[in-house]
């Protein structure tokens, strides 16, 4: 039978030692925080054509959004945007703008 109380020492290096890679990990790369502790706006669009992720990046780029993070999901045309950094007047002309450039869009 295995003597886990006796091998107590062994168990003790080997989580210090996982302990240690996680506060250094830690240190090195930090946290990734999500939008939630950023500035910045995330939304849904339905576009009532088709609309390829690449044409929506292109036209947001355009815009003068470079930074936006754009997902595709469900049915074609459903797109989650993120964009850091974007005040709720940005999101009202980002909005406009995206309805000029490529039709017409459901946000949510």
């Amino acid at each position: 039978m295995f003597d886990i109380v006796g091998e107590r020492p062994w168990f003790f290096v080997i989580s210090t030692v996982v302990i240690l890679a996680g506060v250094v990990s830690l240190a090195t790369f930090g946290f990734k925080l999500g939008i939630e502790f950023e500035s910045g706006s995330m939304m849904t669009v339905n576009f009532e054509q088709d609309v390829g992720e690449d044409e929506l990046t292109d036209e947001l780029a355009g815009l003068g959004y470079d930074s936006v993070i754009i997902q595709s999901f469900g049915e074609t045309g459903d797109f989650l945007i993120r964009l850091p950094g974007l005040t709720i007047e940005e999101k009202d002309d980002l909005i406009d703008g995206l309805v000029t450039g490529l039709g017409k869009i459901e946000d949510s």
